[in-house]
């Protein structure tokens, strides 16, 4: 009696969930905390199957888990999605703890879960800064990076063509020089902006560094279709370009590469980047 008194003292006092389900998959005890994080309370809980409040793409890889907790005596860590009262979803942190008899019979497992919200939006912005470029807010060179090896392993394995352009601004030192750097911060956003503008969604656009871009256009079948994105991107240049109270005259130069059954990542940026100065030259 005392320990169960003790038991219930911690859990009332608990900020996390605290559950107790025997091995009928009934409910012994919840914790009075389930009403402060997911709306609803103890005894209404319990009205309904466990884990009824699981998200649906949660639930069963959840359940399979806790049966394997449950064969090999370990201990089971998962992060599912569980539904407010209100109808929003919660990302909480589930650990379940098998408990045995003394003749190693299972008898019942006990569930801590706690709101991991906060949590999930300081990892969802740290994989932001990872893989996004903070000025313009467009994917940076490691995300480029990745989705370039992976458009080359599904060329490489199913013949799906792409395209890759490499593009900066032409003459950005002088617009940063004569200007300052807040209107060449402007230029580079702006810039982003119409390059975004000008591809179709599941393109990738991703700014490399300094006035560097590159795009990934992805299912491109010929290099006309690569080269007709190229003209929409020059029209797109040749718009006013009106950054705070000054027109200022921009333009780019575009280099492409497209694979070849030797290519590498390196190769095609390479080749990218030789056709964008020939193409400089030029002018």
């Amino acid at each position: 009696m005392e320990s169960e008194k003790n038991f219930r003292t911690i859990a009332e006092n608990s900020h996390d969930v605290i559950i107790l389900i025997n091995r009928q998959k009934e409910y012994l005890f919840i914790s009075s905390s389930v009403e402060a994080l997911y709306g609803i309370k103890p005894e209404h809980y319990t009205l309904h199957d466990p884990f009824d409040r699981v998200h649906v793409e949660d639930k069963r890889a959840l359940e399979s888990a806790l049966n394997e907790a449950i064969l090999t005596k370990r201990i089971c860590k998962r992060r599912i999605r569980i539904k407010h009262k209100n109808g929003h979803w919660i990302w909480s942190e589930l650990l379940a703890t098998p408990v045995f008899d003394e003749v190693q019979s299972y008898t019942h497992i006990v569930i801590i879960v706690r709101d991991i919200t906060l949590q999930k939006k300081y990892e969802a912005e740290l994989e932001t800064l990872a893989y996004h470029d903070p000025l313009t807010n467009l994917p940076n060179r490691r995300y480029f990076q990745e989705s370039l090896e992976q458009a080359l392993s599904n060329y490489h394995e199913n013949g799906v063509r792409f395209a890759v352009m490499l593009l900066d601004v032409d003459g950005f030192k002088q617009i940063n020089d004569r200007w300052g750097h807040e209107t060449g911060d402007a230029t580079i956003q702006e810039f982003g902006r119409r390059l975004k503008a000008s591809v179709y969604e599941g393109d990738v656009v991703a700014r490399l560094g300094g006035d560097e871009f590159t795009i990934l256009l992805s299912n491109v079948d010929s290099e006309n279709c690569a080269l007709t994105i190229i003209e929409k991107i020059r029209e797109e240049m040749k718009q006013t370009w009106a950054i705070g109270e000054m027109v200022l005259p921009v333009s780019t130069s575009i280099g492409l590469a497209m694979p070849h059954p030797q290519a590498t990542s390196s190769s095609l940026l390479n080749e990218a980047d030789r056709t964008m100065y020939e193409e400089k030259k030029s002018k």
